[in-house]
C-alpha cells in the first residue's frame, strides 16, 4: 500500500494502534493466585464496602473471590454438608476438622440488573435460622460466583457486625466447591473476650466438593434470627473465641 500524504499516514498509524490495543486488552481473563479464580477488566468492587481490602487479600489464599459483573443465576436451595475447616486466622480450629453442622442454605430473589439477592440458612439438627441477609451483593462470571453481605446482631450480650462471604460454581447438581467465610468486622462490650477478635476470619468448605440441590423445610425461625444466642450451632462455632472459656463445639477428624 502506498501512502500518498501525511493525513493518510496519520490515519494508517491510528488504525494500527487501535487494532493492537483491542487485541491486547479485549476480554482477556487474568488468572489470579487461587486455583481457577478469575478477574476480568470488568470487576465488581462492592465487596470493598463489606470486607476490608487488606482482609480480602488474606482470604484470597483460602477461598476464591469472583469479582466479575456477570454472575450466574444461583437461586435455589443447597445442602452444605459436611463442613470442613479450611483456615481459622486465630487457630480456633485446625484445617481438616469436620464440623457436626448440617446446613441448608438458600439464595432467592436474585436481581440480575442490580446483582443482588437474599440469603438464608438453617441447621437441620436444630431447625433454627442461622443467618439471613437481604439484598446481599453477588458478583462473578460464567458459572462462578461470590455472594457477600454484612450482618449484625447480639451474641451472648455482645453487639457484633460480621461480613459473610459465600463462593462457588453453579452446576445442575448444586454448587461445586462451595466456600463459606465469616469475618468479624466490629464488636462492642466483649469485656471477657468471649468472641473472636475484630479482623479474625474463618473459612470452611463442603468436604465432599458438592453442595447438592435440596429442599427448604425450615419449621421454626426465631423472630430475631441471628440476634439471639440460640441462633444455631453454625453461628456459635464460627464466632467463639479461644479466650471465652466456653466449651468448643464438637467436631470430628
Amino acid at each position: 500500500m502506498i501512502i500518498k500524504n501525511i493525513k493518510e499516514a496519520v490515519l494508517f498509524m491510528a488504525t494500527i494502534l487501535c487494532l493492537t490495543a483491542c487485541n491486547k486488552d479485549g476480554d482477556e481473563t487474568i488468572a489470579l493466585e487461587f486455583g481457577d479464580k478469575e478477574k476480568t477488566e470488568e470487576t465488581d468492587d462492592r465487596i470493598d464496602d463489606v470486607v476490608p481490602v487488606d482482609l480480602q487479600n488474606k482470604i484470597d489464599d483460602y477461598m476464591p473471590l469472583y469479582r466479575g459483573k456477570n454472575p450466574p443465576n444461583i437461586e435455589g436451595v443447597y445442602h452444605f454438608y459436611p463442613l470442613s475447616i479450611v483456615f481459622c486466622s486465630d487457630g480456633y480450629y485446625s484445617p481438616g476438622d469436620i464440623m457436626d453442622d448440617d446446613l441448608i442454605i438458600k439464595f432467592s430473589n436474585q436481581n440480575n440488573r442490580k446483582n443482588t439477592l437474599d440469603y438464608d440458612s438453617y441447621d437441620q439438627e436444630i431447625d433454627q435460622t442461622a443467618q439471613s441477609g437481604k439484598g446481599a451483593f453477588v458478583s462473578g462470571s460464567g458459572n462462578n460466583f461470590t455472594a457477600y453481605f454484612n450482618t449484625s446482631g447480639t451474641t451472648y450480650g455482645i453487639t457484633t457486625k460480621e461480613a459473610i462471604i459465600v463462593s462457588g460454581t453453579k452446576t445442575s447438581q448444586g454448587i461445586k466447591d462451595l466456600h463459606f467465610c465469616i469475618v468479624m468486622v466490629e464488636k462492642k462490650n466483649d469485656y471477657d473476650n468471649e468472641l473472636m477478635d475484630v479482623g479474625t476470619y474463618r473459612v470452611s468448605n463442603d468436604d465432599d466438593g458438592l453442595s447438592e440441590n435440596a429442599t427448604w423445610n425450615l419449621h421454626y425461625s426465631p423472630s430475631h434470627k441471628i440476634k439471639n444466642e440460640n441462633a444455631g450451632i453454625h453461628e456459635r462455632w464460627l464466632m467463639l473465641s479461644k479466650k471465652s472459656g466456653r466449651e468448643m463445639i464438637n467436631y470430628t477428624k
